[in-house]
């Protein structure tokens, strides 16, 4: 597989918020985001696609609720990235 630092693709961190992977789409004008983890092996991408499905799903739940897939699960199972 080739490397994603040789590649145009921006990444993030899990660990980070939507935000800096909204904000990398916009500056670096890329199709997606590559959300990596603490050794940097791929584990998500982020597209304009999915940041809309999110706050679609964000604007339909009942109030008092997370936007956290897998809240039931173990932390290192959870969804990558996380709500600010």
């Amino acid at each position: 597989m080739r490397s994603l630092r040789a590649s145009n693709i921006p990444t993030v961190n899990n660990r980070r918020c939507l935000d800096e992977a909204f904000r990398l789409l916009q500056e670096k004008s890329a199709p997606a985001v590559a959300v990596v983890d603490a050794s940097e092996r791929l584990v998500g991408l982020v597209t304009s696609e999915t940041i809309g499905r999110m706050l679609v799903l964000h604007n339909a739940r009942p109030p008092g609720t997370r936007l956290d897939r897998g809240a039931d699960l173990p932390e290192h199972e959870r969804s990558p990235l996380r709500e600010a």
